[in-house]
């Protein structure tokens, strides 16, 4: 039986580490999987099937440049040696920093190994919503090469690094990996899912709460994740008084399933790829908000959702105010739009086969 290596760069609840759990998962039926996480497992670990050879490297010790160095350094031989040892077949790596692992670990293991490369984003970056030019050099000029395949998940990522066309390269998109409870009691509360840092706009979204409730317009706002910003946002809720329409509920692995008790789903990003929490709220059945970010206006253009016209908080406020004013019809023929969107044009059957002819 073939044997496949998944690489992911942590497993916290990004897009990117949600779906290379769904990948792994589902390719533990048909080959031996192993699954590495580079800095931590995180919360998403217990999701993995237990069949999958689990391995963590907790680069996150690195307290300096040297341990860094030291670390890295034991985690790209132990993978060289791994892949050597069981004579793995194929590698997927997601995410910048395991791309370029595996592309360390091809150049001198003595096995020879499919490489595929999974690209989440529109743009290589740091958790900030500008541009890496260091990163897109060293991708487009040592990552990758004519022997190597590269998933793109979303059409503006694949428009955006604009490959050259001797490289193999394909679009394939996400699939809603959640299993939506309808039978949740329903409220009148927005959400946000997603990192607490510049790249999600975390700061500018709280603000545009505050803004709406200054100025009479009651909202309540879930927000799940960690990150940079988790005390500002913590702090901003004290000082403005805003406990009441503002929670903090931190890192759970089972919310995707939980969206349907919720009124619409926020996505304030200043960039994404193919953003995996919008098409789960698509599939339970609530209404979106979203900036106009990577595929965000594919997956919500013909009324299945609001585009936000800015990144600012008077920009969030104004669609929020808009949404507001819909009435319940037209929330409604929204909510059946993207629905039916999401089951006909992202099956989970379909894409995964998209992925078995690549491996294959």
């Amino acid at each position: 039986m073939d044997k496949i290596l998944i690489i992911s760069t942590s497993l916290n609840m990004g897009g990117a580490e949600r779906q290379s759990i769904w990948l792994a998962n589902n390719l533990s039926k048909k080959y031996v999987v192993y699954f590495f996480s580079l800095k931590s497992s995180g919360v998403l670990q217990q999701t993995l099937n237990e069949k999958i050879i689990f391995k963590n490297f907790n680069l996150v010790r690195s307290k300096n440049l040297f341990s860094k160095i030291y670390f890295v350094f034991i985690g790209w031989f132990r993978i060289l040696k791994i892949i050597n040892e069981n004579e793995i077949n194929t590698v997927v790596s997601f995410l910048f920093h395991s791309n370029f692992y595996v592309k360390l670990v091809k150049i001198f293991s003595k096995k020879k190994f499919k490489h595929i490369i999974a690209v989440r984003s529109d743009r290589l970056s740091k958790r900030r919503s500008t541009q890496s030019f260091l990163r897109m050099l060293v991708f487009k000029y040592f990552i990758i090469d004519k022997n190597s395949q590269i998933v793109f998940n979303s059409l503006a990522g694949y428009k955006r690094f604009n490959l050259n066309k001797k490289y193999r390269q394909k679009v394939i998109f996400n699939s809603p990996e959640n299993n939506p409870n309808f039978s949740l009691k329903k409220s009148n509360k927005f959400v946000f899912i997603g990192r607490l840092d510049e790249l999600k706009n975390t700061k500018e979204l709280v603000k545009a709460v505050n803004h709406l409730n200054k100025n009479g317009h009651s909202v309540e706002l879930d927000i799940f994740g960690k990150g940079p910003n988790y005390k500002y946002i913590e702090n901003f809720i004290l000082e403005n008084n805003l406990q009441k329409f503002i929670s903090l509920k931190g890192l759970r692995s089972d919310i995707s399933d939980n969206l349907f008790c919720y009124k619409s789903l926020i996505l304030v990003s200043t960039h994404e790829g193919f953003p995996n929490v919008l098409i789960e709220a698509m599939k339970s059945k609530i209404n979106c908000i979203s900036t106009n970010v990577g595929d965000a206006s594919y997956l919500l253009s013909g009324n299945r959702g609001l585009l936000i016209d800015g990144f600012d908080y008077l920009s969030i406020s104004k669609s929020i105010k808009d949404y507001l004013s819909l009435d319940k019809l037209t929330r409604e023929s929204m909510i059946k739009n993207s629905y039916e969107f999401v089951t006909k044009n992202l099956n989970e059957e379909d894409i995964f086969s998209e992925w078995l002819m690549l491996i294959k």
